[in-house]
């Protein structure tokens, strides 16, 4: 039977990373996009999906700007798919590939959602359709998995070099978003009936 601890040797990029507020940060807004999107498949609300592709955009702005490479690193990515020379066993790799993905698909949710570029009728169908959402919530559930990956790989902190922490994460993510549906049905952005059931999820 493989140990849970294997989970960590998924990929050959096991070096130790050293990380600022950037990441932190970058973290925090992840977890709230990511699970955000997950929750948003029985929330269904426009401020709620304003609010998940800020964090999101926020979010990867962060963890990009850490990297040092907010201009050349679009330029890196191009210039890897032209030369099919992709590094999947990278955990930074495939975690620009899912957040790239979050970051353009909320955006163009939320331009749906404000009637920008994305009109009519059959857009707004879309939005509210059952398949549409559930490929935003498992992309979200995957982005949130994704950071608690990346999280295994801090120096010095054993509890957190754990293959259980991408599940603590998703509970952590999963916290901070019906916390963030709480405050907004508080302050009536979004429609209460909708999320009654966040008052006892949150308890």
């Amino acid at each position: 039977m493989t140990n849970i601890a294997d989970f960590n040797l998924m990929t050959t990029q096991l070096e130790a990373a050293h990380w600022g507020w950037t990441i932190a940060l970058f973290l925090w807004a992840v977890g709230l996009s990511g699970m955000g999107f997950f929750l948003n498949y029985w929330v269904r609300q426009k401020k709620f999906v304003y609010l998940l592709t800020a964090a999101a955009i926020i979010g990867t702005l962060l963890v990009v700007s850490h990297l040092a490479r907010m201009l050349n690193l679009p330029f890196a990515v191009l210039s890897s798919v032209f030369d099919m020379a992709l590094n999947l066993s990278s955990w930074m790799f495939i975690g620009i590939c899912l957040l790239s993905l979050l970051c353009v698909g909320s955006l163009f949710y939320s331009m749906i959602c404000a009637g920008i570029l994305f009109k009519g009728e059959k857009w707004q169908q879309m939005a509210d359709s059952n398949w549409f959402n559930g490929i935003f919530s498992a992309l979200g559930a995957a982005c949130t998995v994704y950071s608690g990956f990346l999280l295994t790989q801090a120096v010095g902190i054993p509890f957190w070099n754990s293959a259980i922490i991408p599940i603590l994460w998703i509970l952590s993510g999963m916290a901070c978003s019906v916390g963030a549906i709480e405050l907004l049905m508080v302050f009536g952005q979004i429609d209460a009936n909708r999320v009654k059931w966040s008052r006892t999820t949150s308890i």
